[in-house]
């Protein structure tokens, strides 16, 4: 099997290229091209992985990494409203209507807590909590909304995944970061299977 070899000139030949960072980083770091092993390895961002993945794969690997994106961006959401736990990395083409519906339910949940503050201060507390839920919620919604297309459907799965993460955490903004991070680190770890990474670096070695 042969390696497969990343080259400035498949880049800038792709129907949408990688962001101008990105580009300057691949000029300057692999002048002469490299393997995808060697690329993959080097590459100082996670999201950037993401991208790559999410533009090369066949459609197939492309989707079923947007539901599993899906499913991660549920995960996170989870933990600000309890009633999306069901859907926790498990975010599959038979059960998108009734996360939908979830996700619906805490909106609402959300602006019943804004309507109740209006007439009760005292609860404002509550509706802090559960305009949180909601915000995470709909980051996850947004990752359902994309699961039925193709390429952009699996970036934004990814962005709502980072998105639920950081909201669900708003009020602690370094467990949130870090939250972010590791989303990203896992989702990029998933791409890697689905390209083959591994076996490409066993062949390197």
């Amino acid at each position: 099997m042969k390696m497969k070899m990343i080259t400035m000139a498949e880049l800038e030949s792709m129907g949408e290229r990688p962001c101008k960072e990105a580009m300057d980083w691949f000029r300057e770091t692999h002048p002469d091209g490299a393997t995808l092993a060697a690329a993959w390895e080097s590459c100082p961002h996670d999201d950037w992985r993401v991208w790559y993945a999410c533009h090369t794969l066949p459609r197939e690997k492309v989707i079923a990494l947007a539901y599993r994106f899906a499913g991660q961006a549920f995960r996170y959401a989870a933990r600000a409203h309890v009633s999306l736990e069901p859907w926790a990395d498990n975010v599959t083409p038979e059960n998108v209507a009734a996360a939908r519906a979830a996700v619906a339910a805490a909106w609402a949940a959300r602006e019943a807590a804004r309507a109740a503050m209006m007439d009760e201060p005292d609860v404002a507390e509550a509706m802090d909590e559960a305009a949180r839920a909601a915000w995470a919620a709909r980051a996850a919604a947004s990752a359902w909304a994309w699961v039925a297309a193709w390429v952009a459907l699996a970036e934004d799965a990814a962005w709502a995944a980072w998105e639920a993460a950081r909201a669900a955490m708003m009020e602690e903004p370094d467990t949130a970061a870090a939250d972010v991070k590791a989303a990203r680190a896992e989702q990029a770890q998933w791409c890697a299977e689905a390209l083959g990474i591994e076996e490409e670096e066993r062949m390197r070695q």
